[in-house]
């Protein structure tokens, strides 16, 4: 039950990482349409890093879910 617990609580933290890194790229590029100057690449570069480590934390929730159902274990 723990290990299915903390499957969906890494799944939560991916999905609000995954969230906050799209709505991050959201708001550079609405701010880099409404400014003359453009918004430096290393901030664009930190949104995909966040975006990126979210999907990354989802798979390795699904991976576990996944390893939960081969086992049969709960």
């Amino acid at each position: 039950m723990w290990t299915t617990l903390l499957a969906y609580v890494i799944a939560f933290t991916g999905f609000i990482t995954f969230a906050g890194g799209a709505m991050g790229i959201l708001i550079l590029m609405f701010e880099d349409m409404a400014q003359m100057g453009r918004v430096p690449l290393r901030h664009y570069a930190t949104m995909v890093a966040l975006v990126s480590s979210g999907l990354g934390l989802i798979g390795i929730a699904q991976g576990l879910r996944l390893l939960l159902l081969i086992v049969g274990k709960d």
